[in-house]
């Protein structure tokens, strides 16, 4: 009867463990996408809104820039974002 004990003990401590583990991982991944997007809806909004001509944006999210393109697919600003976030 006490190894059952010993064995439940085991398994909720374990579950505990990953749980947090989870938690974590989680919350990680959350705040990483919520940064990309502000930063996303600042290039979009406050950068390439107010550029003349500006008919699209991409945000780069590996070196963190803004570039704001016009009708022929030329850059017309690009904008290192990195210190927003």
């Amino acid at each position: 009867m006490k190894k059952v004990n010993a064995y439940w003990k085991t398994i909720a401590i374990i579950f505990i463990i990953l749980f947090v583990l989870l938690g974590t991982i989680i919350g990680t991944f959350l705040f990483i996408g919520l940064n990309i997007s502000d930063n996303q809806n600042y290039c979009a909004i406050e950068i390439c809104k107010n550029v003349e001509d500006s008919m699209a944006y991409y945000y780069n999210e590996n070196d963190q820039t803004c570039t704001c393109i016009n009708e022929q697919g030329e850059t017309i600003l690009q904008t290192y974002l990195g210190s927003i976030s």
